[in-house]
């Protein structure tokens, strides 16, 4: 939801119908809490105006010890910056427990609540989106934050992975495919853990037939196997100094371990093999360096 917010910065505030200045730079802030351990806020926004917008996304029910922490960062924020701060707090899909804000006398906070699920209307936003792409018109920012938070928006006709498919199913018609299957992918990434099979399943197989992703497979298929050739050389040269030298060679395992080379990696299995002393070992495997 941060790389998010920060990719569509110029909407986002637009998207949840924040009437704010608009943002004119991202700021990422690290604070201090009370338990000396540093965090980072989610995402503050510089404003037009020169105030701050400071959001925060939540996918667990709001508790007080939140209301805490956020407002640790908003004194913090303060004093490090002197600007007025809108708090806009984010829940994302299935959560509908409304947050109670901190009043301890002395600070008195307040905030802006969203609903990604209770605020939006999934089925509104789907039938606009499918209308768009289905009449060729190119799709905005806006329609691109829409359709990657799709299925957390409410729906009375489909579940969350029903209507992830469907939206796949739609993308799958863009005529600027590439930007089809970013935003299927960017759509899957951000709700991966709501999604359920065979819904899932569907969709993460039209990603595998694209051209794009399939490239992407590939490469990472390619570095696997060369990483578990590499690993399987690394093994046969360390157990063939166990079974020389015995725990003498302990230090010498793990040099071999940081070697990634494969033919050095060959090389040096050749020369442990006529290897008499973990002295000789040592110079064949420093000659490798």
């Amino acid at each position: 939801m941060r790389s998010l917010s920060v990719t569509f910065k110029d909407e986002v505030l637009e998207f949840y119908d924040l009437k704010l200045a608009r943002v004119v730079d991202v700021v990422q802030t690290k604070v201090p809490i009370i338990e000396v351990k540093d965090r980072d806020m989610d995402i503050n926004f510089i404003l037009a105006d020169n105030t701050i917008a400071h959001l925060e996304f939540e996918s667990s029910e709001p508790t007080l010890e939140d209301q805490i922490r956020y407002g640790h960062y908003d004194l913090e924020l303060y004093k490090q910056r002197r600007q007025k701060i809108h708090r806009i707090v984010i829940y994302s899909a299935g959560i509908k427990q409304v947050p109670k804000l901190l009043d301890i006398g002395s600070i008195r906070q307040s905030q802006i609540v969203i609903y990604l699920e209770k605020d939006f209307d999934g089925d509104q936003v789907f039938l606009e989106i499918k209308d768009r792409i289905l009449r060729g018109e190119p799709l905005k920012n806006l329609d691109k934050m829409k359709i990657i938070l799709l299925p957390m928006m409410s729906s009375k006709t489909s579940s969350r992975s029903q209507r992830a498919l469907e939206i796949t199913k739609v993308l799958e018609n863009y005529s600027k495919k590439d930007i089809g299957y970013y935003l299927i992918g960017a759509m899957v990434g951000t709700n991966y853990s709501l999604l359920q099979e065979p819904e899932k399943s569907k969709i993460l197989e039209v990603l595998r037939m694209a051209q794009p992703f399939q490239e992407l497979y590939q490469e990472f298929e390619d570095k696997g196997m060369k990483k578990g050739r590499t690993e399987g050389k690394q093994e046969s040269a360390c157990m063939l100094l166990a079974k020389k030298f015995g725990t003498d060679s302990t230090e010498l395992q793990e040099r071999i371990k940081r070697i990634t080379d494969e033919t050095a990696l060959d090389r040096l299995i050749e020369e442990l093999v006529v290897t008499s002393n973990i002295q000789d070992a040592t110079k064949v495997i420093e000659t490798l360096k």
